[in-house]
């Protein structure tokens, strides 16, 4: 059975499939197809830099519609090749990366990995009659030495194409230290392949290109000042929160996705359709906290503090440890004692709604919802049979919810 994850990893190959084109080792790493490369792909290619500004801003696909084969016909065997949509789109010479490399770093070792495309006679091969281009998977690994400022170095065996970087040092002022030596390396795959006439112009073109940065020293992570010089409290809450979700490389007209193991980045790779992994946010059981519903609808007043009184000192025990996190910059110490502070009064919200189940027409009211709630939630899962049902329960997150926002419900604050 195919799980959720595989159906993902499927639809995200075939988009990538469709968009950009197959890659190194794919099935169809040879393909033929009956179009122009430039007309099938829409992403992922490089045109040569010296290509006229009309047609490096955009092209304007008409469609193409081959005249019937000489005799007439139109048999069973024969079709018509689909309209191409009219799309306009800016096409570049040159894709690459930006990264951080240690004062010990001497050299880069990059792989390149590309398609080429030729035409081949028409007929040659089974189907419509018309030009076939074929595929060619290309690769060349280069050295780079990071002695240079800038420096460019011609793809042996590939006339027109070359890798081109830079090395710069890097200052920073802003508080957040790098270690002592670091430089920025910037990397360009770049296509300067002499333009070729209208009908043959893809053989001039760069597709599905690749990079592989790696670095025996490993790469450095790169700081992210936004939201330390923002003054938005989502930013700035996400930039604490992720302090430690570091960034290894910049793309420049393409995305690119960093391998990371055991807390260090060796290599970076380009790609012209970027993922990520977001973890599952799953709550955990609140230890003495009843969640379940129907225990809830029968509470008593003498049943709050053994049954939800746990709340309470579970989060105090909670924001004891969050109190002791340490962090790295001044403002982000800031913003921490800003939610610790908000969560100290979160705390006290939730003690004062347990408190108020004491009051009977309070706790009558809770006991309802709770019943009303179990109800509900037993008719939905009655439609969708599992064995080993459990009793429908709240996530610890949404009865705090509710028992913080008992007051406002109480005493409502006057209009």
């Amino acid at each position: 059975m195919t799980t959720s994850l595989e159906a993902r990893g499927k639809l995200v190959e075939a988009l990538s499939l469709d968009l950009v084109g197959p890659g190194p080792g794919h099935l169809h790493e040879s393909e033929l197809i009956d179009q122009a490369p430039s007309r099938w792909y829409l992403a992922g290619f490089l045109v040569p830099r010296e290509t006229k500004a009309e047609e490096k801003t955009g092209f304007e696909g008409e469609g193409e519609v081959d005249s019937a084969t000489d005799g007439g016909g139109g048999g069973d065997d024969e079709k018509t090749p689909e309209r191409t949509s009219g799309r306009k789109a800016m096409f570049s010479s040159s894709m690459g990366m930006s990264v951080l490399v240690p004062a010990a770093a001497k050299t880069i070792e990059l792989t390149v990995e590309w398609g080429d495309y030729t035409p081949e006679e028409a007929g040659k091969h089974d189907g419509p009659q018309r030009a076939n281009w074929k595929r060619k998977q290309c690769k060349v690994e280069v050295s780079l030495p990071l002695v240079k400022r800038r420096a460019t170095k011609a793809l042996e065996g590939f006339a027109g194409l070359s890798v081109v970087w830079t090395v710069r040092k890097v200052t920073v002022d802003d508080g957040i230290a790098l270690p002592k030596g670091t430089r920025a390396v910037s990397l360009f795959f770049v296509n300067d392949r002499q333009p070729q006439p209208e009908q043959n112009r893809d053989e001039a073109y760069v597709f599905q290109a690749q990079l592989h940065a790696r670095c025996a020293e490993g790469f450095v992570p790169r700081p992210n000042w936004r939201g330390l010089t923002t003054s938005d409290v989502d930013e700035r809450t996400a930039d604490l929160q992720y302090r430690d979700a570091y960034e290894y490389g910049v793309g420049h007209g393409v995305a690119t996705d960093a391998v990371v193991a055991d807390d260090a980045c060796k290599e970076i790779h380009t790609s012209w359709i970027p993922s990520a992994e977001v973890e599952r946010v799953v709550p955990s059981d609140v230890k003495g906290v009843e969640l379940r519903m129907i225990e809830l609808a029968k509470l008593t007043s003498g049943d709050t503090a053994a049954k939800l009184g746990a709340f309470v000192s579970e989060w105090k025990l909670w924001l004891a440890e969050q109190a002791k996190v340490n962090v790295d910059h001044p403002k982000r110490k800031e913003v921490l004692t800003e939610l610790l502070a908000q969560a100290a009064f979160s705390q006290k919200r939730l003690a004062d709604g347990i408190a108020l189940l004491s009051q009977p027409n309070v706790l009558r009211a809770f006991c309802l919802a709770n019943k009303a709630m179990d109800l509900q939630a037993r008719q939905r899962n009655s439609l969708r049979p599992t064995p080993d049902r459990k009793d429908p329960q709240w996530r610890p997150f949404q009865l705090a919810f509710v028992l913080l926002n008992l007051r406002s419900i109480v005493d409502p604050a006057p209009a």
